[in-house]
Order: C-alpha cells, then sequence, then structure tokens
C-alpha cells in the first residue's frame, strides 16, 4: 500500500563500524485500490458483471528501527515498522443513499515484520527478506 517514503533515523555504531542498529520515522503516501464486481446484477439491475471502483489516497506517517547480525557469518537484518493513518475509501456509487450495497475500506494502521539477508558487494549492499504484517 506504500508508494513512497522519505526517512530520517539514527545509526547506532561503533567507531570505523556498519551500523548494527537503527531507528528512524518516515513519511509517506498511501493509497486504497477497490474493486466491486456486481456479478449478479443486484446493485444495477439487469446488469450482470458490472463494476464500480472506489479509491483513495493520503499521506501517511510511522517509524522503522531494525538490527543488522549475523548469522553462521551470513549477514542478516531483522527490521520492524509501523504506520499510522485513517486513510478510507467509500463507493457511495452504488446506493447513495447509504443502503446495503455501499463499500467502505477503513484502515487504521499497518505493522511489519522482516527478515532476510543484506550481503554487501563493495558499496552495495543487495537484500532479500520475508516477513509478516498484520492491519487494522
Amino acid at each position: 500500500m506504500t508508494i513512497g517514503a522519505l526517512a530520517f533515523g539514527q545509526a547506532l555504531a561503533g567507531e570505523d563500524a556498519a551500523p548494527s542498529a537503527y531507528a528512524g520515522v518516515f513519511a509517506s503516501a498511501a493509497q486504497t485500490n477497490n474493486r466491486i464486481i456486481d456479478v449478479e446484477g443486484f446493485a444495477n439491475w439487469g446488469n450482470p458483471g458490472w463494476r464500480v471502483a472506489y479509491d483513495e489516497s493520503e499521506p501517511v506517517f510511522g517509524f522503522l528501527a531494525g538490527r543488522a547480525f549475523a548469522f553462521c557469518r551470513l549477514p542478516m537484518r531483522l527490521e520492524l515498522n509501523a504506520t499510522f493513518h485513517g486513510l478510507s475509501a467509500a463507493s457511495n456509487r452504488l446506493d447513495p443513499a447509504g443502503r446495503d450495497e455501499t463499500a467502505r475500506a477503513d484502515y487504521a494502521w499497518l505493522a511489519a515484520a522482516h527478515i532476510g539477508i543484506a550481503p554487501r558487494l563493495g558499496r552495495v549492499t543487495l537484500f532479500a527478506n520475508a516477513g509478516l504484517a498484520a492491519a487494522r
């Protein structure tokens, strides 16, 4: 859901060492893309397969924290992040009176945890990670 980010943070490391822990805040943009397909033609009577879309975007803010470590000499990274926002989108197109055909999507927060490998190739760090996310 996040499109881009501007981050500010602090990395912690010993003298002449790569950062092993970091934390920061970020500002970004989020967008929700919703599609409804009326398979039976209930909302638009007699028109099965009718579709409606309702989208919304707005700025979001959050924080992140991470730690670099080695596991069996393989450079790893663990990162946690959370985004807080009140992103919502409502169709208000299927039934303007607000009856049962109206659809709405609301997101209050999103949190994620990632772990992955992060080998360095000179001045470039490559990484591949996987994780879990939860949202409300």
